[in-house]
C-alpha cells in the first residue's frame, strides 16, 4: 500500500494507477474523446479567432481535461497524440501541424477562456485573500485552530509558512475567545454572589428601619391635618412648620413612605444587556445578507405580519371560546371552582401498566462490538472518522481502536480501562482518539446512521401523522467525574457532586443532535440552536418539550424557519394569562380563556430593522445563538425592540 520512489523519499500512500486516476492527465477512450472534445454553440466560437491552428487543438484540450477533472496540465502535443490527433481530424480537416507545444502567454489565455466558460477563476493572493477571509466562519476557524494543536513546533516548521501563520492566527484567537468567555463567565458568577449579598444586607436594614404599614397610615394621616389646623399660625416661617413634621417622623423615613404612596419599587433595579453577538454593519450589509438567507418569512414586512397573523387573533379567541361552551371541544373540561368561579381543565388519563411484547424476548442478546460492526457493514460510518491533521499524518485509521474507544466514552470507562479489557494497547487507543475523534467526525458519523435507520420503512411506523414527522427535545443529567467549566451545583440531580446537561433532539428514537450544556443553563435557549443546525436528512416538522424548554421566543423563532413548536406545559390553564389579542383586552373579559394585554402595533412597526436584524443575526449562524436567546429571554432585560 505505502512506495518510495528514488526521486521521491515521502511515503505515497496511492498506488502509482490510483494517483494517475485521481490527478494524472487524462487518458481518453474513443467514446471519451467524442463526449469531452464535444463543443457547444459557446464553446465553437474558439474556432473563428485569429490564433493558430495548434493554439485553437490547445484551448479545445485544455476544455475537455477541465470538463473532466477541473485542473490543468502541462504537456506536449505528442504526450497526447491520440488526443490532438482526434480533434485535429474532427475540426481541422487533418490540417498538417508543425508545432509541439506553444508559448506560455498562448496556453494562459486559453485557460482564461476555459475558466470564463465555467465562471471560475485563477487564485490570487491579492485579489481573493481577502474574500477567502470573509468565508472563513467560526466553525473554519475552531477546525484550523485544532488543527496547530497536533502539529508539534517542528512539523509546524516544515509546513508552508502562510498556512502555518494561517492556523496559529485561528489558534490564537480561538484561545482569546475561550478566555475571555471564561473571564466573562467568573465576572457574572462573582457579580451574581455580591448582588445577592447586598440585596439580603439591604433587605436586613429595611425591615430593622421601616415603618409598618399602619405606622405610615399613622404618620401621613396627622400630616395631612396639618392642612386644616387650626392652631397653627399662618405667618409663621415654613422652617419651623418643618420642624414640627420633623417631631411627627424622622426625615429619612419621608422618602420611604412617600415612594410607597407613589407605588414605585423601593429599591430600584438598573440593568445593563449587551447584544454583542448580532451581525456588524447591519445597515450597509443588510441587502445582502436577507437575500443570502432567503427566508420568506423573514423578507415579509411587519404590515404583512400583522395582516396575517396578528388581525386573526381576535376571531381565533372567539371561535376557541364558543366551541369549548358549545361542548364541541372534548379534550377542555369546565369546573366550578370553590368560589364560584368558572375554570377549565384538560383531563389526563392515568398512565397504564407497561408491559414488554414477548417478540422482543425472542430477540438473541448481542455485544454493543457487534452492533457496532453491523451498523458499520450497512452504513459504513467509520469512513467519517477522517484524520485530524490533512497533511502528512503518519496515523492510518484502525476499525477496532475507534470501535473501543466509541464504547469506552459510551460506557464512561475511558481508554485506559479499555486498553485492560481489550488486547489493543492504550497508546494506539489514545492516539486514535486523539486523531480520529472528535466533534466534527461524530457528527458526520451520526448523521449517516441517523440517514440510513430514515431510509428503513419502520421508521415511518413511528409517526404519531402519515405526513408529519414528530420530535422532542430533553435534557440529561450527567455527574461529571473531572471539574470543568460547564459543571454546575445541582442538589436535585447530583446532591453534592457536580455535572452537565445533555440536551438531545430525538425523532422517532434517533439522536439528531446533541448539546452539552451546564445544569444552571436554560434548555429553551439552547432549543433553537439543537433544531436549526441539524445536518442530517431528518428533519422533523413539529417539535415538543417540557416548560423547561419553552420561552417567550421559541414559538417565533421555529415559526421564522417553517416548523410548529408544541410544548407541553405543566399548567396550561395559567400560560393562557398571557394571550394578547388584537384588540382590546375588555371586548373579551366574559370569555372562559381571554388575553390579558394588546398587541403593541406601533412599537412593533417602528422596531421592524432591528427585529429583522436579530433575527437575521440568528438564522446567519455566525454568531452563538443559544447567547442571544438567552439575553432576549432574560426577564431583567428589556427595551423596546422585547415588548414587554
Amino acid at each position: 500500500m505505502f512506495s518510495e520512489t528514488k526521486q521521491n523519499k515521502r511515503i505515497r500512500v496511492l498506488k502509482d494507477e490510483e494517483y494517475q486516476q485521481t490527478y494524472g492527465l487524462p487518458m481518453f477512450s474513443r467514446e471519451e474523446q467524442e463526449w469531452f472534445f464535444e463543443l457547444t454553440q459557446q464553446e465553437l466560437s474558439v474556432l473563428d479567432t485569429a490564433a493558430t491552428t495548434e493554439t485553437k487543438i490547445d484551448a479545445i484540450l485544455q476544455l475537455g481535461y477541465f470538463k473532466a477533472k477541473q485542473s490543468f496540465f502541462a504537456w506536449t502535443f505528442n504526450s497526447v497524440q491520440s488526443d490532438f490527433d482526434y480533434i485535429r481530424h474532427r475540426y481541422f480537416d487533418s490540417v498538417i501541424t508543425t508545432k509541439s507545444t506553444i508559448g506560455r502567454k498562448a496556453k494562459y489565455n486559453n485557460q482564461q477562456w476555459v475558466l470564463s466558460l465555467f465562471g471560475y477563476a485563477l487564485f490570487s493572493k491579492e485579489k481573493h485573500s481577502e474574500r477567502l477571509s470573509e468565508k472563513i466562519n467560526n466553525p473554519a476557524r475552531t477546525y484550523y485552530a485544532s488543527l496547530a494543536e497536533h502539529y508539534t513546533a517542528q512539523g509546524l516548521n516544515r509546513t508552508k509558512q502562510l498556512q502555518s501563520c494561517f492556523w496559529l492566527l485561528c489558534f490564537i484567537h480561538y484561545r482569546y475567545q475561550r478566555m475571555c468567555d471564561n473571564l466573562v463567565t467568573m465576572f457574572i458568577y462573582i457579580f451574581n454572589q455580591y448582588d445577592k449579598a447586598i440585596k439580603e444586607s439591604t433587605q436586613a436594614l429595611l425591615l430593622a428601619e421601616a415603618l409598618s404599614e399602619a405606622a405610615q397610615k399613622a404618620v401621613v394621616a396627622k400630616l395631612m391635618r396639618f392642612y386644616i389646623d387650626k392652631d397653627i399660625d399662618r405667618t409663621q416661617p415654613f422652617s419651623s412648620i418643618i420642624e414640627k413634621a420633623y417631631s411627627i417622623i424622622d426625615p429619612e423615613l419621608i422618602e420611604q413612605v412617600a415612594t410607597r404612596y407613589e407605588n414605585h419599587k423601593f429599591n430600584e433595579k438598573f440593568t445593563w444587556q449587551s447584544i454583542s453577538e448580532l451581525l456588524p454593519n447591519w445597515l450597509n450589509e443588510k441587502e445582502a445578507v436577507l437575500k443570502k438567507l432567503s427566508n420568506p418569512r423573514l423578507d415579509q414586512s411587519v404590515d404583512q405580519f400583522i395582516e396575517e397573523k396578528a388581525k386573526p387573533l381576535d376571531k381565533k379567541i372567539i371561535a376557541i371560546n364558543e366551541a369549548i361552551q358549545n361542548g364541541q371541544n372534548p379534550d377542555v373540561k369546565i369546573k366550578t371552582a370553590k368560589n364560584g368561579s368558572i375554570i377549565w381543565t384538560l383531563p389526563y388519563t392515568k398512565k397504564g401498566i407497561e408491559l414488554n411484547n414477548p417478540f422482543y424476548e425472542k430477540i438473541p442478546t448481542v455485544s454493543i462490538s457487534q452492533v457496532l460492526h453491523f451498523v458499520n457493514q450497512h452504513t459504513r460510518f467509520i469512513q467519517q472518522f477522517t484524520h485530524i491533521k490533512p497533511h502528512k499524518a503518519k496515523s492510518q485509521l484502525d476499525e477496532l481502536c475507534i470501535f473501543a474507544n466509541l464504547i469506552g466514552k459510551g460506557t464512561n470507562l475511558g481508554s485506559a480501562k479499555m486498553a485492560e479489557l481489550c488486547d489493543l494497547p492504550q497508546n494506539e487507543l489514545t492516539a486514535s482518539d486523539q486523531h480520529f475523534i472528535r466533534l466534527a467526525t461524530l457528527r458526520n458519523d451520526n448523521d449517516v446512521i441517523s440517514n440510513a435507520i430514515a431510509a428503513l420503512p419502520i421508521f415511518r411506523n413511528w409517526n404519531f401523522a402519515a405526513d408529519l414527522l414528530h420530535a422532542s427535545l430533553d435534557g440529561q443529567k450527567f455527574i461529571t467525574e473531572f471539574d470543568t467549566l460547564l459543571s454546575r451545583y445541582s442538589p436535585k440531580y447530583f446532591g453534592l457532586m457536580k455535572g452537565v446537561v445533555a440536551y438531545t433532539l430525538l425523532a422517532n428514537h434517533i439522536t439528531l443532535n446533541v448539546k452539552i450544556i451546564g445544569a444552571n443553563e436554560h434548555e429553551s435557549c439552547h432549543l433553537f440552536d439543537l433544531i436549526y443546525n441539524n445536518t442530517s436528512n431528518v428533519q422533523p416538522d413539529i417539535f415538543s418539550t417540557d416548560t423547561e424548554g419553552s420561552n417567550q421566543l421559541n414559538f417565533l423563532l421555529l415559526n421564522l424557519i417553517n416548523k410548529v413548536f408544541a410544548p407541553r406545559y405543566r399548567s396550561l390553564s395559567t400560560k393562557t394569562e398571557s394571550i394578547i389579542s388584537f384588540s382590546d383586552p375588555k371586548k373579551f373579559e366574559d370569555l372562559l380563556i381571554k388575553p390579558s394585554s394588546q398587541l403593541h402595533v406601533n412599537r412593533l412597526l417602528k422596531q421592524e430593522n432591528n427585529i429583522q436584524h436579530i433575527l437575521a443575526s440568528l438564522l446567519i449562524g455566525e454568531t452563538n445563538q443559544s447567547n442571544i436567546i438567552s439575553k432576549l429571554s432574560c426577564n431583567a432585560f428589556s427595551n423596546q425592540t422585547k415588548l414587554p
